[in-house]
This record gives structure tokens, sequence and C-alpha cells, in this order.
């Protein structure tokens, strides 16, 4: 019945995105439902940050991204968008940190 509530507060539904396509590049449907993101997709927010493994005309990708539907020639279609990882602390040096705090 999660499925039946989504159909009907959502901007999209379910069956207008084409779930083969998404197949091919390891995003699939029942995860999506099984992770709490397929509500807010189908309202047609960003979810939260999923780890992705795609294989993509032989190249191997993995990334975090957020999934969102956008639409293209007036059809609803998934857009990826990688997460950018933080850059670490340049020269972080924890004795300087330390002397100026006393």
């Amino acid at each position: 019945m999660l499925q039946d509530n989504m159909k009907k507060s959502s901007m999209y539904r379910i069956e207008d995105i084409c779930w083969q396509d998404l197949e091919s590049v390891n995003v699939h449907k029942e995860d999506l439902i099984r992770e709490g993101q397929m509500d807010t997709l189908l309202q047609g927010g960003k979810t939260d940050a999923i780890h992705l493994e795609i294989m993509f005309q032989g190249v191997a990708m993995e990334l975090d991204a957020t999934l969102q539907i956008i639409e293209q020639d007036g059809k609803p279609i998934i857009e990826i968008v990688g997460i950018t990882p933080p850059e670490p602390m340049a020269d972080f040096d924890s004795e300087d940190f330390d002397s100026e705090l006393m």
C-alpha cells in the first residue's frame, strides 16, 4: 500500500519513470522504496545521498549522489547529481592549534 499512498500525494507517478534505463546504471526502484527515498523523489525533492556503483559504456564509476526527478522534453527523468567530497584540511598542525588555545 506504500506505492498507492505515493501515487495519490505526489507530483510524479512511479510508473512514469523508465526504470529499465535506470536499472542499466544500477538504480532500482525497490532499493529506493526500501531506503525510504521514493516518496521524496516522487514529490519532486532530492533524495538523501545514495552510494552508487555504475557501469556505463565500459566505464566503472563509484560515487555518492542525490537523485531528483526533472523533466526533459515533457517527460520525467531522474537526474543523478554527484556529491563532491569535502576537501581535507590543508596543513593542519595540532601543536599550533593547542598553543593558540592557551
